[in-house]
């Protein structure tokens, strides 16, 4: 359930509700005898979830926009199964702020700089750790536009770095979720032929309507 107050282009309100029965999780099983465990796959959570989130839009210059969120929320987290912690609630929140910049005047070379940050809080039965992402973008168009040469840098300070703590059979369990997203991208497109003059297409394609009508 979700509510959104909109103030013209710059500022966008949302009130949200969820809720979520059986939802899934790996879950680590103890065997008391062997002492083996086992970490399996169960629908076993149950979680109600109330957030706020702020959307501004703004533009300084001509030249520079921003747009940044915050999504505060509340969770509130029970368990099915006897192993896992049975209850865990708390705040949380994520911040994202990106910054787009014309940098010359003919408008052909862009820049990006995007910024996300989490909170500690609580990820259903699980606590987690802060973490921030930056992420940036350059673009360039040359040859009359034709051609779009473009870098992406993903995760460019290696600080997308989350730590889970939770409690399984008594037994406190901490892990951290890296896929070294940190990379670098490059890309090259070239524009072939002529651009299409659209205005004198529909027109013509009007004109075909209305004879056969």
């Amino acid at each position: 359930m979700e509510f959104e107050y909109a103030l013209g282009d710059n500022l966008i309100t949302n009130i949200y509700f969820s809720y979520t029965d059986d939802d899934f999780e790996q879950v680590t099983l103890l065997d008391a005898e062997t002492t083996i465990q086992q970490i399996i796959p169960k629908n076993f959570i149950i979680n109600r979830t109330i957030g706020l989130n702020q959307t501004v839009i703004v533009s300084p210059t001509d030249w520079w926009d921003i747009n940044a969120s915050a999504d505060v929320y509340y969770s509130n987290t029970t368990a099915k199964i006897p192993q896992t912690l049975q209850f865990l609630s708390g705040w949380s929140a994520e911040f994202d702020v990106s910054c787009d910049l014309i940098l010359n005047k003919r408008k052909t070379v862009f820049a990006t700089l995007n910024y996300l940050y989490i909170t500690r809080g609580v990820d259903n039965l699980d606590v987690n750790s802060s973490a921030g992402q930056l992420n940036s973008s350059i673009k360039w168009l040359s040859l009359n536009k034709k051609m779009i040469v473009s870098l992406y840098f993903n995760d460019i300070l290696r600080s997308n770095l989350i730590t889970y703590t939770t409690f399984s059979n008594n037994i406190k369990n901490s892990f951290r979720n890296y896929y070294d997203e940190r990379f670098f991208r490059i890309g090259l497109v070239y524009n072939f032929g002529k651009k299409l003059n659209t205005e004198n297409r529909d027109g013509k394609n009007q004109e075909d309507q209305d004879r056969v009508n």
